[in-house]
């Protein structure tokens, strides 16, 4: 059994192909999300609510425009202010940059700032709050790359590097070490349709901005 990919998850949630079914039930939470609408989820344990949120969530987050800074800035200083705390906009604008506004990630670096921040925030708490993001994002983001191979965690450090195009000519494919130029376009089919990157205009790009930075992160270990 040895060197044999793991082909069943199972104890944590799961993404990309390893999500299977729940059609009936991913349309109709991601229309409860877009129109704002609460929703209270009822199984037993193990069944995949944890998995099918995250799945809407990330096609919500992607579908929907993000809500500019100048937006957020008034609500996050507020939800500070409720709490006896101070928050400088540069803060709230950093805030946002780092998870490129995804609403649903924007709230939750907030709150871990906010939960490091004793009076106001300064360049400790605002790191804090970067690190434990990691963090809880660390079991999730191994468990989606474990399954990945040499190579397309090659092409994921190729994109992190500002490579987004190029990637069959020589040059790149023994810089970032990605195998032969038939390789390069099956992990690129492939990486597409386990959401871990996207096509936009000018190339492709990691589609989630938090697992980017976990990335580099682990380049840094």
């Amino acid at each position: 059994m040895k060197g044999i990919e793991r082909s069943f998850i199972y104890g944590v949630s799961v993404s990309g192909t390893n999500f299977t079914d729940r059609e009936k039930e991913t349309r109709r939470l991601k229309v409860n999300f877009e129109n704002g609408l609460n929703v209270i989820l009822i199984s037993p344990r193990r069944m995949g609510k944890t998995s099918l949120v995250k799945k809407v969530q990330q096609e919500v987050d992607r579908k929907i425009v993000p809500i500019p800074t100048a937006d957020w800035t008034p609500f996050i200083q507020w939800k500070f202010k409720e709490k006896g705390l101070s928050i400088d906009a540069r803060y709230v604008t950093r805030i946002c940059e780092v998870v490129q506004n995804q609403s649903s990630y924007v709230q939750q670096l907030a709150w871990n700032v906010m939960l490091n921040t004793e009076k106001e925030v300064t360049d400790a708490e605002f790191e804090q709050g970067v690190e434990d993001l990691m963090i809880q994002c660390n079991p999730l983001f191994l468990e989606q790359t474990r399954a990945l191979t040499s190579f397309q965690m090659n092409f994921l450090r190729a994109i992190i590097a500002g490579q987004h195009s190029g990637f069959a000519s020589q040059e790149i494919l023994e810089k970032f070490q990605l195998g032969s130029k038939s390789n390069v376009s099956k992990m690129q089919k492939t990486l597409i349709e386990k959401d871990f990157i996207e096509l936009r205009q000018d190339g492709l790009y990691i589609s989630d901005p938090v697992l980017q930075l976990w990335l580099q992160c682990q380049q840094k270990v």
